[in-house]
């Protein structure tokens, strides 16, 4: 009998198929079939894709169910944009907080980056993963840390999409955009790191 993974884990793995089929059709979700293949029941099932429905990962769509959020073309700058602007907001929020150990914990990640497994989608994806999660937590703001990560995973699919799928040039966005944070973390200011993580966005967006 195969062991159950943490809903964590589950609600992972799904986000990682939207952002690598960003270039394609919309992804249907079934929630049978991600409780057949997960092992668990519905009713997690449901908490998973509400929980990607909160990152605007998905939508629900009547008489088909979940689908991955679509990726208008039109709307391309504007979600740069939103995931900026957001970062801006988030950093006047900031102002005089002491970023703790984010530095290091950029540091690792680069380094993971640069020296994991060598062209694999779970080095990157595990990466992006961490970045976000370590440059959330230097916002105090609830709703704007929930904003942060919704425009972060939205900025991710765009990427993956504009490099074709190409793991390694969405790694090297991600490389780029680290190496600027780190820098910024010398100051011991999360405000400098957001607007700098903000400046790398907007060239992305060009």
């Amino acid at each position: 009998m195969k062991a159950r993974l943490p809903i964590e884990e589950i609600t992972t793995t799904v986000r990682w198929r939207i952002v690598m089929h960003s270039g394609g059709d919309e992804l249907v979700l079934r929630e049978g079939k991600i409780a057949d293949e997960f092992g668990i029941s519905r009713t997690p099932v449901r908490q998973v894709l509400q929980a990607l429905a909160s990152e605007w990962m998905i939508e629900v769509r009547s008489g088909v169910g979940s689908i991955s959020s679509k990726l208008n073309t039109e709307d391309r700058l504007r979600d740069y944009m939103a995931f900026s602007a957001t970062l801006v907001a988030c950093a006047a929020c900031s102002v005089g907080t002491s970023i703790g150990g984010a530095g290091l914990e950029l540091k690792k990640i680069k380094m993971q980056l640069e020296h994991g497994p060598d062209g694999t989608n779970e080095t990157f994806f595990e990466c992006a993963e961490q970045f976000v999660s370590t440059i959330a937590k230097l916002v105090a703001d609830p709703i704007l840390r929930s904003t942060l990560i919704a425009g972060y995973w939205r900025f991710m699919r765009w990427r993956m999409r504009e490099n074709r799928g190409q793991v390694s040039k969405s790694s090297d966005d991600l490389s780029k955009i680290l190496d600027d944070a780190i820098v910024a973390a010398e100051t011991n200011d999360g405000e400098r790191i957001l607007k700098i993580v903000a400046i790398g966005v907007d060239k992305l967006a060009r």
